[in-house]
């Protein structure tokens, strides 16, 4: 018994448990202000992170902003360049993509619920 007390205490936090908000704009009750429910991450694969898009409007487009959980290590090796890079241990890494037709900004976190804000903040309170 001891042995899966030790095994469980020596994996990451990220593989274990991960609580993070969940919405999509597309649906009610998702917004900038508004988070949505506070879920409990699932791991196929693992790490698990809690992710967070904004796609900002323009001239005929909408706002869009998803929050979610995201298990980094499912994405297919070529579609990792869509997200942002894995964040250091109790830090959020965020990127900015500018094109002609918006303006997107997605975070990685792995404190429960940090995906709430769209600020890259250097460290995380654990």
């Amino acid at each position: 018994m001891s042995y899966i007390f030790l095994i469980i205490s020596l994996l990451p936090a990220s593989l274990i448990s991960l609580q993070c908000f969940n919405c999509n704009s597309t649906e009610n009750g998702c917004s900038l202000t508004s988070t949505g429910p506070s879920v409990h991450c699932g791991v196929a694969v693992g790490p698990v992170y809690c992710f967070n898009k904004f796609s900002n409007a323009t001239a005929g487009s909408k706002v869009e902003i998803t929050r979610s959980c995201l298990d980094y290590g499912a994405i297919k090796p070529w579609e990792k360049e869509n997200y942002p890079a894995e964040p250091e241990a109790g830090k959020k890494n965020c990127d900015t993509v500018i094109d002609d037709k918006n303006e997107t900004r997605q975070c990685l976190c792995a404190v429960d619920d940090c995906n709430a804000n769209f600020e890259e903040s250097s460290k995380l309170v654990v």
